[in-house]
């Protein structure tokens, strides 16, 4: 059984072969020999045992015993001291025909705050990543401004410039890669893998891909800071409040006695018979966005690396395939109100009659229904009461109504011909109302003589709200007197 040796490498600890250590050993030997005149050959070598570490780590060697050949392979990709490639007196560069690593755009994940985008950008165009990241915020919540306070529109639409880069900074993390290995990670930079072109480009401009940082003005980079964190917060807050609002929308408040947001669906005709999946897709398409800014917030406020199952990337998914399905069910439910028909339909009322009542009939329960102020409207469908069953069932009713017109006599002193004219709108894209055949009048009033009973019109989820809507029209001479009362008794003369 061969030897083997406990090393730390970087911070990381390894479990060697013997013979792997002593040549791994040999070679750090080496590396120092050559480097003891730079100015800083303690950070050379840190960089270069990183280099070895992030090496040993992407071929997975953590939980086992690194072997001799796969030191040698480490070793190879690296290059030994020798063969480095020294400038000239005069400038000139040695490194003969070898070809240039072509650089190439990564996500930086080492220093990302979000997706790596930014500092990916930053690493690709050589620029700091706190710039690139403090020049998007800045534009961002400029044009925002510009548009709250009407500036100017710098979007196209509905769609400003704050939202088309959110949107932008999405697709790039969608789209572009990110660096894991060590060769991506150099490649994003421009340069190989090897110590030769890590030793260049240390003297040329000094990058430390350990920490991810840069010589940018401490003063920049704590302003970022204090934007990025008070950006955090503020989604943070829009997201907790946007979640706590849509609970009470969707479960906790009920706008009628019993009904919730959600479940006035049922109560309602649509083109879809089964609502339970518009509701979930309302559902998600509402509370997906506030569940991401609490997760940004979280991210820009504390600093916490993404999980490697991407939730950011999940949640867009989602949510665009969640808001174009509701928004294509949404067409097909309401399609039956695309299209409406007026009718009209007259009655006659007797012509020997001096006073004229109007009763508005009361309905089964009424007096422990709940009263809408000044009547509420669903899908043109116009709401009184609202009354809850003992069952648990819950009924909408609503009164068509009422219209009290007097005619004096013509010209010859001919007394005015009284007739009820009942206008109202149904709506037949579905075949809810067949087209040339009205509705039965006798649903909607009964006439007795001088007595006119108004009938309630009950809804429920076994028979749903159409969209109808009732105008009744009562004309009568100028002297016959008119009595109404409402569904409570309560009467009120009309002697105009």
């Amino acid at each position: 059984m061969k030897q083997v040796v406990n090393v730390s490498i970087a911070g990381v600890s390894f479990t060697l072969e013997n013979d792997a250590h002593t040549i791994l050993e040999q070679y750090l030997d080496e590396l120092r020999e050559c480097y003891k005149d730079e100015q800083t050959p303690q950070e050379i070598m840190e960089d270069i045992e990183e280099r070895i570490a992030e090496l040993l780590l992407e071929r997975g060697i953590r939980e086992r015993v690194v072997s001799y050949r796969e030191v040698s392979d480490i070793i190879d990709i690296l290059g030994h001291p020798g063969d480095i490639k020294r400038e000239d007196p005069e400038g000139a560069s040695s490194d003969g025909d070898k070809k240039p690593v072509k650089k190439k755009l990564f996500r930086d994940l080492s220093n990302k705050v979000i997706g790596g985008v930014c500092s990916g950008l930053a690493a690709y165009s050589g620029t700091d990543p706190v710039l690139v990241r403090l020049i998007f915020v800045l534009a961002a919540l400029i044009s925002s401004i510009i548009r709250t306070f009407g500036i100017f529109n710098i979007g196209y639409g509905e769609v400003d410039s704050f939202e088309i880069m959110i949107l932008f900074y999405l697709l790039m993390w969608i789209i572009v890669p990110a660096a894991r290995t060590v060769e991506q990670k150099c490649a994003m930079y421009g340069y190989g893998a090897g110590i030769d072109d890590m030793h260049k480009n240390m003297k040329a401009a000094p990058v430390n891909m350990r920490a991810g940082q840069s010589g940018t003005n401490e003063v920049v980079r704590d302003v970022f800071n204090v934007v990025t964190i008070c950006l955090g917060a503020g989604m943070l807050l829009a997201g907790f409040a946007g979640l706590v609002l849509g609970m009470f929308l969707f479960v906790g408040i009920e706008l009628f006695e019993g009904v919730s947001l959600l479940s006035v669906m049922d109560y309602v005709e649509l083109g879809v018979e089964n609502t339970l999946l518009v509701k979930i897709l309302f559902a998600l398409s509402y509370t997906i966005p506030f569940i991401a800014m609490l997760y940004l917030g979280c991210r820009l406020c504390f600093k916490f690396k993404a999980p490697s199952w991407r939730p950011g990337v999940i949640m867009t998914i989602v949510w665009i395939a969640s808001f174009f399905a509701l928004v294509v069910l949404g067409v097909k439910s309401v399609t039956p109100y695309f299209d409406n028909t007026n009718w009209s339909d007259d009655r006659a009322l007797s012509g020997n009659i001096d006073t004229l009542y109007i009763n508005m009939e009361p309905f089964d329960g009424i007096e422990k229904s709940a009263t809408i102020k000044k009547g509420v409207s669903i899908m043109g469908s116009k709401i009184d009461y609202v009354l809850k069953r003992d069952g648990g069932g819950v009924e909408f009713i609503d009164y068509p109504s009422v219209r009290i017109v007097k005619h004096a006599a013509d010209e010859n002193g001919l007394p005015y011909k009284g007739f009820i004219e009942c206008k109202y709108v149904t709506y037949d894209n579905l075949g809810l109302y067949q087209k040339n055949n009205s509705v039965d009048l006798d649903s909607i009033l009964r006439v007795d003589d001088s007595l006119v009973t108004i009938l309630p019109n009950i809804y429920s989820k076994e028979s749903k709200m159409k969209g109808e809507s009732f105008v009744i029209w009562i004309h009568v001479p100028d002297t016959v007197e008119v009595i109404k009362r409402d569904e409570f008794g309560k009467s009120i003369t009309y002697n105009e």
